[in-house]
């Protein structure tokens, strides 16, 4: 069917199912088409690349009518939350352009390559001076996290600005099985564009372990501070290990791509 051809032919998507209802009429010109009709989806499954859990319970409803797209609702389930998408945009020659749509996630549960656990939050896509503007808040809670040292990111022509607060409670968890495992909270602000984002606010731990020369050491403290410009943080931890009779404490500071390391004993080891 048409929901499943389509979906299945983008990379992002492994594979879909569902029947697709509806009928779409096309008209006008190259540089500004009209669309009228209506879509629908009932009861489908979405797989998505990026994913390892399909998205069940699919509900589709999309009405066109001219140059505007009326999301009705693009909805699914996945470990017993909801993803909800609404709102409408309008066609302006062969992109997207006056977005007004609004994505909520309660309790969705996402199990992926650097993400486990259940997301919550609100976004809102709209136009601010004919730029699209991405703004609401995501809380994570119960969540692994594993986070790369070195991220990569996709190059993309799409820009748009940020206005994004990010929450993390007590219950969040960064876990590399080699590297570290630390349960942290705090709260950031991420705002620019995707293409320069500029992120504010601190995180902060009294609890896990990280590892170094094949040691590995306790934490008892660290925290991780974001300032603008950029994304990268500046980071302080202290962590401690027991060897034979001493204490050694390994202290790590500086920008997140260049961390200094120090070791020191008590008592004293040469």
């Amino acid at each position: 069917n048409l929901w499943s051809k389509s979906f299945t032919e983008a990379r992002e998507v492994a594979w879909a199912t569902g029947d697709t209802q509806g009928e779409i009429t096309i008209g006008g010109t190259m540089a500004q088409p009209t669309i009228s009709g209506r879509l629908a989806v009932r009861d489908g499954t979405i797989k998505l690349a990026a994913l390892n859990d399909p998205i069940q319970k699919v509900g589709v409803d999309i009405e066109f009518i001219g140059d505007k797209i009326k999301v009705r609702t693009i909805e699914g389930q996945s470990g017993g939350g909801n993803l909800r998408l609404t709102g409408d945009m309008a066609v302006r020659g062969r992109g997207l352009a006056d977005y007004n749509l609004a994505l909520t996630a309660d309790k969705f549960r996402v199990d992926s390559k650097y993400f486990k656990g259940p997301l919550n939050g609100t976004l809102r896509l709209t136009t601010v001076k004919d730029k699209p503007v991405l703004a609401g808040q995501v809380a994570f809670d119960d969540d692994t996290l594993a986070v790369p040292l070195e991220p990569q990111f996709t190059a993309t022509d799409f820009d748009l600005g940020l206005d994004v607060e990010v929450t993390a409670s007590k219950k969040v968890r960064l876990y590399s099985p080699y590297l570290y495992d630390i349960w942290g909270q705090g709260q950031v602000k991420i705002s620019g564009t995707l293409a320069d984002p500029a992120v504010e606010g601190r995180l902060v731990s009294q609890r896990g372990t990280i590892n170094y020369l094949g040691t590995r050491f306790k934490i008892r403290a660290a925290k991780a501070d974001f300032s603008p410009p950029g994304f990268e943080p500046s980071v302080r931890l202290v962590a401690d290990t027991r060897f034979e009779r001493a204490t050694i404490t390994l202290s790590v500071s500086g920008p997140l791509s260049e961390l200094q390391y120090k070791l020191q004993s008590e008592p004293y080891m040469s």
